[in-house]
Order: structure tokens, then C-alpha cells, then sequence
């Protein structure tokens, strides 16, 4: 789900940077136009979802009494995370910005340089370079330093991450941390783990025992809470795996998955499937082929396979409105003096 619009933010940094037109023309900020855009990657906080474009901006919607919707006008980010109360973006340059809710400093990154960038509800962290774990905020027990994350999930209370032997290291004293299942290598490759309140799941493929080589069968475990089904779908598509929580689901094309308070979304190839707790809707998701799913506190949404982002579920606050792109990604016109048609678009 990371990196998405590393290319796109590249262009975007060395056209506009220099504030050079493909045909020569100088252009500033006044001759800047604001066109359609694509949703690239998509992150659900609480109350709240944010939505990072195909030309490296971001936009967000939903409940914004803590500034969690400000977002900056950069057209470099190349992730977005999306908290309890605030948000967070990925600079092309590896620098870290957030806004919104800072009790706990969770929107005050450190200057360190990131690869990607997951947000809890009142923590945040990233992975570096080096392949080690970073977070700030309120994060009363950290990951070991020793960590080496290939991924990350930000939950709650609790984070875990994926080692380069995948195999998953939870910390935060909640049902996350109790039960979370362990893969060693040469058996199962952790491709995505994610985290809530306290339940989680993680999609892993199969591996090639003799070349250590994934194959193309994606498989999901969840594990934690289940007391609204939202770790064992309720038993129908699900098997337990013991006495630790654990729940094989069946299927081999299980593209993402998401954790909300009490409900889950995934993707079993481009079709969306939710259990769990349901007041709301938000385990009743839309018809349709998706790219992209992320669940909130009582909500969900997910990227259509056309860039276009649907919500549904509690809406209370707002948060499943939809998120207009209609003018998010910057066209440019010519100079002044001539034509008033835009000749770039993303």
C-alpha cells in the first residue's frame, strides 16, 4: 500500500520545482490550475479518512475539530497515515509531516528519514531506511530496538511489526499482543499485517521451501477479540487454529484487509468482504471491484477500481461523506498572453 505515487511525486518535484513548462514556458503559482485526480492510497482514522492522489497531494474528510482535515498543499507526499485524531504524510524526501491532535506528541515526528508511515490512535510510526522501527506519541511499551521492519501496523494501543525472517513482533499488553501468530521462514511471508483496538489480522503467502520464493496464493489469518465475529468472520469462512485466537480464513487471493474497532474489511481479489460487529452498516459494504479498503471506528471505505472513493457505515461525523477530487492535482495554463488551456494533466 506504500509508495504508490513514487514516480508521480518525482515528476511532480522537478516540474514544479523548478517552475519550468514542458514547452519552456515559465509559469508561477498564479498560472496553476486544479484538475481531476485519482485516489492512490487510502487510510481510515477514527472519524476520519485521508486520501493520497495519483499527483502526490493529499485530501482529507470527516470530523475535523482537532485539524486532522488541514492538510498541507505539497504535491510531493508518497504516503499517508491517518490516527486517532490526526494525520500524517510522507515527503518524497523521506521527512515526515503531521497535523491535528499532539496530546502526546503524536504529530510531532522526529527529523529521521522514513520509508512508510503507520498511524495509531494517539501514536505514529515509520520505518527507516535501515530497516529498524520508529514511533512517537503515546506508545507506553515500544518495539524492541533490534526489530528490523519490513512492515508496520499501528493500533490502539499496541504496534507490531514484521521482521525480515517474517516473523511479527507485537508490543501493547492488549489481546494483540496475547495472541498474535508467529510465522517462521520457508512456511509463510507476512505481506501486510494490520492492527485495532484488539484484534488484528495479517495476509501471508506461501513460500517455495527450496528457493524461499513466495507463489502467487495469498492467504489471511486474523486473530484477538472476537466477541462480534470480527476476527473469525463468525465462523463462516473462517478455522480455528487453536486455543491462541488465531482464525484461518479460507480463500488464496487475499489482496488487503483492514481492522476497525469491531468490524473487518478485505479484499479477496477485487470483491469486498466485511464481518464483525454491524450497527451501522459498516460490515455491509458496496458491490463493485476495488483496489484499496480501510476501515475507521465504525466505518469503511475503499478505492474503486476508477479512482474514486466509497464510504459507508456510521456517519455521524462525517465520515463517510465523500472525498471530492475533482480539483485536487494541479494542471498548469500558459504564460500570460496566451492561450487559457491547460496542456498538462495528470
Amino acid at each position: 500500500m506504500h509508495g504508490k505515487a513514487n514516480f508521480v511525486a518525482a515528476l511532480t518535484l522537478g516540474l514544479f520545482s523548478s517552475g519550468a513548462a514542458l514547452a519552456g514556458t515559465t509559469v508561477s503559482s498564479a498560472d496553476w490550475l486544479y484538475g481531476p485526480g485519482k485516489a492512490e492510497q487510502l487510510e481510515s482514522g477514527l472519524f476520519h479518512n485521508c486520501v493520497l492522489t495519483d499527483c502526490g497531494t493529499i485530501e482529507c474528510a470527516g470530523l475535523s475539530w482537532y485539524g486532522q482535515l488541514s492538510t498541507p498543499s505539497s504535491t510531493d507526499f508518497i504516503d499517508v497515515a491517518a490516527g486517532g485524531y490526526h494525520s500524517c504524510g510522507l515527503h518524497a524526501d523521506g521527512t515526515a509531516e503531521c497535523w491535528g491532535a499532539d496530546w502526546y506528541g503524536q504529530a510531532s515526528p522526529p527529523s529521521t528519514l522514513f520509508e512508510s508511515l503507520e498511524a495509531g490512535w494517539y501514536h505514529t510510526c515509520g520505518t527507516t531506511f535501515d530497516g529498524g522501527v520508529e514511533c512517537w506519541g503515546d506508545t507506553p511499551t515500544r518495539l524492541p530496538t533490534s526489530v528490523l521492519g519490513e512492515a508496520i501496523a499501528a493500533g490502539a494501543m499496541d504496534t507490531c511489526a514484521v521482521t525480515l525472517w517474517s516473523l511479527m513482533a507485537c508490543e501493547g499488553g492488549s489481546a494483540i499482543d496475547s495472541y498474535a501468530p508467529w510465522y517462521g521462514q520457508n512456511t509463510t511471508r507476512i505481506e501486510q499485517v494490520e492492527i485495532s483496538y484488539e484484534h488484528g489480522c495479517v495476509i501471508g503467502s506461501g513460500v517455495n521451501i527450496s528457493t524461499n520464493a513466495p507463489v502467487s496464493d495469498r492467504y489471511l489469518t486474523c486473530w484477538g477479540n472476537d466477541t462480534y465475529g470480527q476476527a473469525s468472520g463468525g465462523g463462516s469462512r473462517s478455522s480455528s487454529l487453536g486455543s491462541h485466537k488465531n482464525y484461518s480464513f479460507s480463500g488464496t487471493d487475499w489482496t488487503d484487509v483492514d481492522t476497525g474497532a469491531w468490524h473487518t474489511c478485505g479484499l479477496e481479489g477485487d470483491e469486498l468482504v466485511c464481518w464483525g460487529a454491524d450497527w451501522y452498516g459498516q460490515a455491509s459494504p458496496p458491490s463493485g471491484s476495488y483496489l484499496d479498503v480501510s476501515t475507521g471506528y465504525q466505518h469503511s471505505c475503499a478505492i474503486a477500481t476508477d479512482g474514486s472513493v466509497d464510504c459507508w457505515g456510521d456517519e455521524y461525523y462525517s465520515q463517510t461523506d465523500p472525498i471530492d477530487l475533482s480539483a485536487t492535482c494541479p494542471t498548469i495554463s500558459t504564460a500570460e498572453g496566451g492561450s487559457s488551456d491547460s496542456w498538462w494533466t495528470w
